[in-house]
C-alpha cells in the first residue's frame, strides 16, 4: 500500500466527474482498493468455513488481488481508459497486470511468498478457479458491494445501501466451480442489483455528470499527441493523475479545443442536452 504505486490512486478521484453535481464525491480510487479487499477478505474467511478455499494462503490471495484490482486505472478512472482502448487497445485490467508485474508490486509480492502472475491473473478475473473469478468481477464481486455503499455515502444518495454481509455469509460453491448464493439471501440479492441500477440512473448517468466525463474524454483525446501519451512508457503512465493530466493539458500549445473543454469543465460551462 504505501509503495508510490499505490499511493497514486490517492490522486484518481473513484467517479471522476460526479463531484460537479454531488460536491461531497470527492472519494478516491484508493479507499476503494482498500474496501474492496475488507470484502474480499470476508469471503475469503467464509469460503475457508465451508472448505472451498483450502488454506489462508488462499484468502490472503483473494485480498492482495482485490486490493490491487484498479492498481491499472488511470487519470479520472473509466474515462482514461476509453482514451487509451480506442488508441491502444488497452484496458486498466490490462495495464494493472502489467504494474503488478514489472514494478516494485512485484517484487513485494515475491518477498512474501506470492506469483506476480497468479495475482495480476486473480485480480483481472482470469484465474483457472471460476468462483475466484466472480468474486472479482461480476454482480457478487467484492469490487462491487463495496464501491455501491461507498459511492451513495459520498454522493448523498441513498440508492446504494446494500447488506454485503448476509449475501457474504449465503456463498457456496455449486459443482466445484461456480458462485453460488443460498435461497435465503434471494431479497438481499435483489436489493443489491436494484441499488446498482438506482445509482446509474442517478449518479453514473446523470446529464450533468456524462456531460463533464464526456468533455473531459475529448479533450483527453485531441491532446493525446500533443502531451505525448501516443509515446508514454509504464512509468510515464505511473505519473499521471487527476490534476497532472488537466495541467499539461492547460499548457500545451497545440488543441485550442482541448484546451477550451478543460476550462469550461473547470468553470462548470457543461454541455447541454439537445
Amino acid at each position: 500500500i504505501d509503495t508510490n504505486v499505490f499511493q497514486r490512486l490517492r490522486r484518481i478521484k473513484q467517479l471522476a466527474g460526479a463531484h460537479l453535481v454531488y460536491p461531497s464525491a470527492q472519494h478516491s480510487r484508493f479507499e476503494h482498493s482498500l474496501g474492496s479487499m475488507y470484502v474480499a477478505g470476508l469471503a475469503g474467511e467464509h469460503l475457508h468455513t465451508i472448505n472451498a478455499l483450502p488454506n489462508h494462503g488462499c484468502v490472503q490471495e483473494l485480498r492482495v488481488a482485490s486490493l490491487l484490482h484498479d492498481i491499472g486505472h488511470g487519470p479520472f478512472s473509466h474515462l482514461f481508459e476509453e482514451v487509451i482502448n480506442s488508441k491502444k487497445k488497452k484496458n486498466h485490467e490490462l495495464i494493472g497486470k502489467e504494474i503488478i508485474r514489472k514494478t516494485v508490486i512485484s517484487d513485494i509480492l515475491t518477498k512474501y511468498g506470492y506469483s506476480s502472475k497468479r495475482i495480476s491473473e486473480l485480480s483481472s478475473g482470469q484465474s483457472p478457479t471460476k468462483f475466484m473469478n466472480e468474486l472479482m468481477a461480476g454482480s457478487l464481486s467484492s469490487d462491487l458491494m463495496d464501491y455501491l455503499p461507498r459511492d451513495s455515502l459520498f454522493t448523498g444518495t441513498e440508492y446504494g445501501r446494500i447488506d454485503y454481509n448476509r449475501i457474504i455469509n449465503s456463498f457456496d460453491i455449486i459443482d466445484s466451480s461456480s458462485l453460488g448464493l443460498h435461497r435465503s439471501a434471494l431479497y438481499s440479492f435483489e436489493s443489491m442489483l436494484i441499488s446498482r441500477y438506482e445509482m446509474f440512473k442517478a449518479v453514473y448517468f446523470h446529464k450533468t455528470v456524462r456531460a463533464a466525463e464526456i468533455m473531459l474524454l475529448h479533450s483527453i483525446s485531441l491532446a493525446y499527441n500533443s502531451i505525448h501519451l501516443d509515446t508514454m512508457s509504464l512509468a510515464d503512465y505511473l505519473s499521471l493523475t487527476d490534476e497532472n493530466i488537466i495541467t499539461r493539458i492547460l499548457s500545451s500549445d497545440k488543441n485550442t479545443m482541448s484546451r477550451q473543454l478543460v476550462m469550461n469543465y473547470l468553470e462548470r460551462r457543461l454541455l447541454k442536452c439537445v
